[in-house]
């Protein structure tokens, strides 16, 4: 069954406020980066989802924010097999995935190892989706460039950006093998 949109410009809000509230630093991340850098809306292709990232969270923090959720009636799951991501949803649907990552003196390590350098991170800046602004790396083209490759800018229902590419990738980056 489809996820409908308003869902997920809710889950974005909500996202916004708490964090704000409890002063979380965060950003759109996977295929809600890649909607607001290339459609300035979520993509449209029958499974929708949000994908956030929570910046230099540490674990209370992060577990405030899951909280913070599910006050407002969010199913919140976690993601066995990784800790660093949990899903939330409403009335048991899972809509939304949340990661987090630690700041350390080199980079900002997330996704099972990855390590994202600070250029994309320490600073971010903003971009609309459903006319709202909301964090976004910086350099979210690049950025976008590395997860997808160099056709990001053509919808492909079949693109995915899965945590062990993602390693992979941003090793690839790290190593100078992207601009």
């Amino acid at each position: 069954m489809p996820v409908d949109k308003k869902d997920l410009y809710r889950i974005l809000e909500d996202t916004n406020e708490i964090c704000n509230k409890l002063k979380i630093k965060w950003c759109l991340n996977f295929g809600t980066l890649l909607g607001a850098v290339r459609e300035a809306d979520v993509i449209d292709n029958g499974k929708e989802d949000i994908d956030i990232f929570l910046i230099c969270c540490e674990l209370p923090e992060y577990n405030k924010f899951m909280q913070s959720l599910a006050d407002k009636g969010y199913k919140v799951n976690s993601w066995t097999g990784n800790p660093s991501f949990a899903y939330i949803g409403t009335t048991g649907m899972e809509i939304g995935r949340v990661g987090y990552s630690l700041k350390h003196n080199d980079g900002y390590y997330w996704c099972q190892g990855a390590k994202i350098d600070p250029m994309f991170l320490d600073e971010l800046k903003t971009l609309k989706i459903n006319g709202v602004d909301y964090p976004v790396p910086n350099h979210a083209e690049k950025f976008v460039r590395i997860l997808y490759g160099e056709t990001w800018r053509i919808p492909d229902p079949k693109a995915h950006a899965c945590p062990a590419w993602v390693v992979k990738t941003f090793d690839n980056f790290n190593k100078g093998e992207y601009d």
